[in-house]
């Protein structure tokens, strides 16, 4: 059971418009809940300031790439000073200062078969921000062998598509994806992650 989730005065104040939409002890919830965000790229540029805004406790960002020129037409969180930098410790900067209210852990590392159920460790909810599905699959498997929700999210030029696993009750990553698509350096319109992200 997690511990009693409290307020500030400033945090009741940041959240008093949303509120009204969550109801009683939505809040709260969103406060006590720990989101792993696989992939701080185009997807996890959108999904990472919208967490943090709506005030989830806990974000675990984990990304294994460093910030390239050719990511800054889609990757909105970074700017041409951080070329060349982990994309999850600068991204967990941004979201830092976005919200101090927030637990933060950014990690800069792949996800594997041998490490993903320790990374999952403590999270409610996944987020597969990703761009290839061999790791996709990994996660996938992962979150439904421990029973905890996966939001997919993948883009492709001018379109996206999301998907939302719950195990137990949903079709999984692989159910409907079958075959591994083969990877390959796809083009994507900036406002696709923006859009498909959020």
């Amino acid at each position: 059971m997690r511990d009693k989730v409290e307020f500030g005065r400033r945090e009741r104040e940041r959240y008093r418009r949303q509120d009204a939409v969550l109801g009683p002890g939505g809040q709260e919830r969103l406060k006590g809940a720990a989101v792993f965000v696989a992939g701080a790229g185009g997807l996890g540029s959108a999904v990472l300031p919208y967490l943090a805004a709506a005030g989830v406790g806990a974000l675990r960002i984990y990304d294994r790439d460093v910030v390239r020129l050719d990511n800054l037409n889609r990757q909105v969180l970074y700017a041409e000073a951080d070329e060349g930098k982990p994309k999850a410790l600068r991204a967990g900067l941004r979201i830092r200062n976005l919200n101090p209210h927030l637990r933060i852990e950014a990690v800069q590392g792949r996800i594997e078969a041998s490490n993903v159920r320790v990374l999952l460790e403590g999270c409610d909810a996944v987020v597969d921000a990703l761009d290839n599905f061999e790791t996709r699959f990994v996660l996938n498997e992962a979150a439904v062998g421990l029973g905890i929700p996966l939001v997919h999210g993948a883009v492709l030029e001018m379109s996206g598509q999301v998907l939302t696993v719950i195990p137990g009750k949903t079709a999984c990553l692989k159910c409907v994806f079958p075959p591994v698509p083969a990877r390959a350096e796809f083009p994507i319109l900036g406002a696709a992650c923006g859009v498909i992200g959020s």
